[in-house]
């Protein structure tokens, strides 16, 4: 980040306000020919102990989420709700439904753990559900990270149905007629997220990437 930070600065200081550089200064053009590193300055700052880092900030957006739980045999695990889904909560033993493509064996009563793939998220939900499932865990079918899905508007299942990640459904799998307990909230709560870093620059400006903003 410091690097990415260095590499960004200057550019976005001369790009951003032309009154700290004047592009016709010789000294500048020169330095700019020899491929050396334009020198930086804080606009409107001030000198700070090191442990401060005034100049270091965050970009954070604020956003609204469904509070989710998912525990097996005493382990908690990271899930992450669906939209257009149902509040809820259910414990039950933990059955495999494969891709749910098919109304699931052996659900009757029981939580489904189900796979990403092939058919909507919202028909492996109605699957499950009459089988008589009382709640159902899709994990992700690709390595990298968590499902970001929707049930759809149109969703009309009454269970509640939570997201995971493939590398925690394949630990479940092996946890399988194990108690499951699973929760997703009827409200939301406030949550921040990290969206990129910028430099301080003084008077209430801080500079960044513009795509990080592009959305704003």
């Amino acid at each position: 980040m410091n690097r990415l930070l260095t590499a960004i600065f200057p550019w976005a200081i001369l790009t951003i306000s032309p009154y700290v550089f004047s592009a016709s200064d010789s000294s500048l053009l020169n330095t700019k020919s020899n491929n050396s590193l334009i020198e930086s300055r804080i606009v409107g700052g001030e000198v700070a102990d090191v442990s401060d880092w005034p100049w270091i900030a965050a970009y954070v957006n604020t956003i609204n989420v469904i509070t989710t739980s998912l525990e097996v045999d005493n382990i908690s695990y990271t899930s992450d709700y669906f939209t257009y889904g149902v509040a809820g909560s259910a414990s039950a033993e933990l059955v495999s439904c494969g891709i749910a493509d098919e109304i699931c064996v052996d659900a009757d009563a029981k939580i489904c753990l189900i796979e990403r793939g092939e058919i909507d998220f919202s028909e492996k939900a109605d699957n499950c559900e009459a089988a008589g499932g009382v709640g159902a865990i899709i994990y992700n079918n690709e390595d990298e990270g968590n499902i970001e899905g929707t049930l759809g508007a149109d969703y009309t299942g009454t269970i509640p149905v939570l997201a995971i990640t493939r590398a925690d459904g394949l630990t479940l799998l092996e946890e399988l007629g194990n108690i499951a307990s699973i929760s997703v909230s009827d409200s939301t709560s406030l949550a921040q997220e990290i969206v990129c870093g910028g430099s301080f620059i003084g008077d209430k400006w801080v500079i960044t990437a513009a795509h990080c903003v592009e959305d704003g």
